[in-house]
């Protein structure tokens, strides 16, 4: 338990709660308790509640470490990249992949909003644009090492995370054309590219559990070799066809955002990811695909309760139609589902690798039903 202080807490302030991690001071009680929201929910699922005051610790939101003071917005202007504001990791402004602002006004402005705990940097495959090698193992560099007898690049700009780190990159010709690449598609599960409409915390930033990124290099991003970009497509556990155009996945309206993002969990539960890297793609799946997205703290529920379950191996990707699962539309009635099963079963369309414990949630239920025909 932390040792009692007479710091003076104000409605609207952060503050690190000794069990629970970051929250915002919502009311005072009396002297000794204040009623808090959790920047992410507690184990038991909650995200507020009354605490005593002298489990609290005020936060210095523009101090990264004892030797670093600094913060995102700073960084951010000083290499003119876009970025967004934060609570916790996820963003949270309507269209933020397009409202993602340069503009120290601006950012400034979003800093000021309740709850505002930093900035992601927004990558656009764009020549100009940024995108980041976010990496959450060590293994990442060793493998890099053995496979090409160089090192990662250190020379750029990067944010040091608990687990890992982010390297930031201008985007070349060759950059553009990688793309995006989760965790779930390369060998290890440990590292993502985000190289397009999605962000990265940037340093001086606070993590959920109260502690800050920190800047581990400072510099400007520089063009990234192309031997890395080379490296990073040959992880991809299946590779995938590069085409000029991508498309885009229908909107997932309400009555199917739930079903949609517990189908998600449970997939990405049972193809090996941890609740955290769960969490940060059914946050950027809610606010890119459902409309209007569900609330932060819904989406979390539902990747704590997929995280619950064992976790399977990491193995091949299943393709339905061609598709991954999660590109195949998202059936939202009995009947829906029926034509989907009859039009894969007619043309025959479909490859199956996965052991079976690995048919999980609705696209492992479609492939039962198909797996006599094929």
């Amino acid at each position: 338990m932390l040792v009692a202080t007479k710091t003076k807490f104000e409605v609207g302030a952060k503050a690190r709660h000794s069990a629970s991690g970051l929250c915002l001071i919502e009311r005072l009680i009396g002297d000794d308790r204040a009623f808090v929201k959790f920047i992410t929910p507690t184990e038991s699922g909650d995200t507020g509640d009354i605490v005593l005051v002298e489990d609290l610790e005020s936060v210095d939101e523009k101090r990264g470490s004892a030797s670093q003071e600094g913060d995102p917005i700073s960084v951010l202007v000083k290499y003119g990249m876009s970025g967004t504001p934060l609570k916790g990791k996820a963003p949270f402004l309507q269209g933020w992949q397009n409202s993602a602002s340069k503009d120290a006004a601006q950012l400034r402005a979003w800093s000021t909003i309740p709850g505002v705990t930093g900035f992601g940097g927004v990558a656009k495959a764009e020549i100009g644009g940024f995108w980041t090698l976010e990496t959450d193992s060590t293994d990442v560099a060793k493998r890099y090492k053995a496979d090409t007898s160089e090192s990662l690049p250190n020379d750029g700009l990067i944010t040091k995370s608990r687990q890992g780190g982010h390297r930031w990159f201008k985007h070349t010709p060759e950059s553009i054309a990688m793309g995006n690449i989760s965790q779930a598609d390369v060998v290890g599960g440990d590292f993502s590219v985000r190289a397009h409409n999605e962000q990265c915390v940037m340093p001086f930033s606070l993590h959920p559990s109260g502690i800050f990124y920190e800047l581990a290099n400072d510099a400007s991003p520089k063009e990234a070799p192309a031997q890395l970009i080379a490296w990073l497509i040959k992880q991809k556990k299946v590779a995938v066809p590069q085409s000029s155009a991508t498309p885009e996945k229908k909107a997932i309206l309400k009555g199917g955002r739930n079903n949609y993002l517990i189908s998600r969990a449970g997939a990405l539960r049972h193809a090996g990811l941890e609740q955290e890297e769960i969490e940060n793609v059914l946050l950027r799946e809610n606010e890119t695909y459902c409309v209007p997205p569900l609330e932060q703290k819904e989406v979390l529920v539902i990747a704590r309760s997929a995280s619950r379950y064992e976790k399977g191996p990491l193995g091949p990707t299943v393709m339905i139609g061609g598709m991954l699962p999660e590109e195949a539309p998202v059936a939202t009635t009995t009947q829906h589902v029926k034509t989907v099963i009859e039009s894969a079963i007619k043309n025959k369309n479909i490859s199956i690798s996965y052991s079976e414990e690995m048919f999980y949630g609705l696209a492992g239920r479609i492939i039962k039903k198909l797996q006599p025909q094929t």
